[in-house]
Order: C-alpha cells, then structure tokens, then sequence
C-alpha cells in the first residue's frame, strides 16, 4: 500500500487520501466478515462505499480518471522547479484601493478557497457580501468541486457562516458569470484558478476543469505570499494584466474591506434612511451573530471580537440617533423589526456632597441608596444633586 502512493503527490494527495480512507472501510468490513460483526460490516461498508464515491468526485473535479491518478506519476522523475519560474509583472494593491474597484462594481464574485478556511474567515467574507449586498450590488460565490480539501469543502465552510445556498454556484453555473463579471475576488484559492489547466500541456493540472476568473474584468487575488498551491506550480494569473495582488491573511483583508466598506455605506446613508434601515439592522443582526462564533476561538481573536463590538455599538447608535431624529418609533419588514422603547429608569449622581442624609445608608461608608432615590425621584420629589434619566434604546427582533 506504501509503495502505490510513494509517486504521488501535489494536486493527488486529497484524491489518494479518500481512497485510502475507502480502503480502511473495506478492511473494517472484511474484519466484520472473519470475526462474524454485524457492526464491523456495516460500519466498514458506508466507510468504504462512501469513501469511493467521493474519490470519484474528486476525479471527476480533476478531469482525470482514477488509474491516472495512482499510476500516473509511477516512472515519471520529479523535476526541479528551481529556474523555470516565469517573470510575472505582479501588481500589489492595498485594501483601501481594493474596497473603491468593490465600491465602482456592480457584480462581484467571490471565490473561495484553502486560504479562507485556514483564516476562518467564512464569517467575515459573509460580512463583506452582506454590505456590498445592501450597497445594491450583486454578489455570488463561486464553488470548484475540489477548492480546500474535499468535495463540498467550501459549501461547509459557507454554510456555517449563514451564506444563502441559493448564493452557492458550482463550476458550470458560474463560469458563464464570469464573462460580464466586474469584480472575481479570490479568497485563498490557487490551482483551481489557474488558467494554466487550460493550455499548459507540460502542467500537472492541465486539463482540470478551472473556474474562469481571468475573464472577468478584475480580478483581486488575496494571498499571504506568492508559494505555490497543492499541485506545486506557480499561477500565471497573478501576472495578467487584469490581477491585482492583496498580500494579506484573508481574515484581516477582509476585516479591513468590511471596515471601509461599513464607512461607505454610513456615508451613503444621509438623506436616504428611512429605506436603508433594515438593511444596517440586518447588519447589526449579522455582526452580534459572528461576535457569538467568534468566543468559541476567543484566545486567537480578542481583537477582532473588540472591533465587532465597537463596530455594533457605533452601528446601534447611529440607527437609534436617525430613527429618533427622523420621527420613526418602528419599522416592519417581514425579515427584520426595529424599535425605539425606554431604558428602565436610573439615578444620576450629579453632586455627592448635596445628597440629603437620609438617602445615605451609612456615615462612616458613605453609601448612598440608589434604590430609595429613584422611588423618591420618580414620585415627584425633587432632590438635590441627583436626577432622574430615562433613555431610548434600539430594539432589533
């Protein structure tokens, strides 16, 4: 068995992996088998079954048959890769440059990959499409057959991040999108997209079905360097005229877009509220949604989960402070309810010293009873140094 996956390797490797795991049911079965299991048997055969049939996905994603896969390589020697590296004239763009060819676009897809689950940055890139969404602009996700690590890798990751799956298009809905598509945005992804598969003979993934990003008027590449992907080659898409280069962990490219994009839109908000208010309270919604997924990885994203808060707390106050001025106590939509209602009733302290006595419960503490303040205020009686405050609050459902 060790020496039928020795040869193989870069882009095979998650193919010889699934079906060393459809090996390990058939074993499992057969074991059933000898010692007379049923549990073993059954257990191993929805291993090895299943197992099978996503090895034959995968090939089918690869374009190659699986006898291609294992023997392909077998008497092949591995050349170097030193020196035949193609100049590319790389062009690096920073995020605020990125979020004004966003903001000029009218469809924008993003495309996902490796990167963005190692990031796990599925909740943020959501986040992104939920604003751009809000601006107008239509936004879908295209999804390769084999991006990550398995079938269906990026349909998971999405999933969990709440992205519609009317959203999720596969290979053949999206590469026809491509053609009149102002924005690819790619997350992470490398050999999937590289146009490589498509003429490159010597390529080890010629022939891979890919999706068609270059033909797109703009493509934003986010990449924390230039290394190669699982198939060990270098991507000639990063030197096309129409690629910028985003050197950035996908999660904090992301933050960093959402951020100017959230500025954007505030900004495009004057003089329109009223229409726009449930798309920010849908965003409101969204943000406290990531903020509850973020405290299960809280140790590595304190900061991040800081910013959420910050950014809801800013967002809150904007949408109570423009419903209020604009007169609107409630907006009704059959997604999303919004609310102004009173705080419950508390006690400022303006002056300690003019408190009366018999408000303090003790002299040597000097501890002043909130409490018999409040039923004193709220019953009429005026008291020096301390006043009665009641505020609105935002209310989202």
């Amino acid at each position: 068995m060790v020496h039928l996956v020795v040869p193989i390797g870069g882009a095979d490797m998650p193919v010889v992996i699934s079906l060393l795991n459809s090996y390990s049911g058939v074993a499992a079965a057969a074991t059933g088998f000898l010692i007379d299991n049923n549990g073993l048997i059954i257990s191993g055969s929805l291993v090895g079954a299943s197992g099978l049939i996503l090895t034959n996905i995968m090939c089918k994603g690869m374009n190659r048959s699986l006898a291609n896969v294992i023997f392909g390589a077998v008497g092949l020697e591995v050349a170097s890769s030193d020196g035949s590296q193609k100049e590319m004239n790389i062009k690096s763009y920073s995020t605020t440059e990125a979020a004004m060819i966003m903001d000029a676009a009218e469809k924008i897809i993003i495309v996902p990959g490796y990167g963005l689950a190692v990031a796990k940055a599925q909740h943020v890139a959501r986040e992104v499409a939920d604003t751009l969404e809000a601006k107008g602009k239509k936004v879908l996700y295209g999804i390769h057959p084999v991006a990550g690590r398995m079938p269906g890798h990026m349909n998971v990751l999405l999933a969990e991040a709440d992205v519609s799956y009317d959203l999720l298009k596969d290979l053949d809905e999206i590469n026809p999108e491509f053609e009149d598509c102002d924005v690819a945005l790619i997350l992470g992804a490398n050999d999937v997209v590289n146009p490589a598969a498509r003429h490159d003979q010597s390529s080890p993934i010629y022939g891979m079905p890919i999706l068609d990003v270059d033909k797109s008027r703009t493509v934003i590449i986010n990449k924390r360097s230039m290394n190669p992907g699982f198939a060990g080659i270098q991507n000639e898409l990063f030197g096309y005229d129409n690629s910028i280069m985003e050197f950035k962990d996908a999660l904090e490219n992301l933050t960093e877009l959402d951020d100017q994009a959230v500025v954007d839109t505030l900004e495009s908000l004057e003089g329109e509220f009223k229409l726009k208010s449930t798309n920010v309270a849908k965003y409101i919604r969204n943000l406290e949604h990531t903020l509850e997924g973020i405290k299960e990885v809280e140790s590595k994203m304190h900061q991040k989960r800081a910013l959420l808060e910050k950014k809801i707390g800013h967002m809150r106050e904007y949408l109570r402070h423009n419903l209020e001025k604009s007169g609107v106590k409630k907006i009704d939509s059959p997604e999303i309810s919004i609310s102004i209602q009173k705080n419950p009733y508390k006690v400022v302290i303006t002056n300690e010293k003019k408190i009366p006595a018999e408000f303090v419960d003790s002299k040597a503490t000097e501890t002043i009873n909130k409490e018999k303040l409040k039923e004193a205020l709220k019953s009429g009686i005026e008291i020096p140094g301390c006043e009665l405050v009641q505020e609105n609050r935002l209310t989202i459902k």
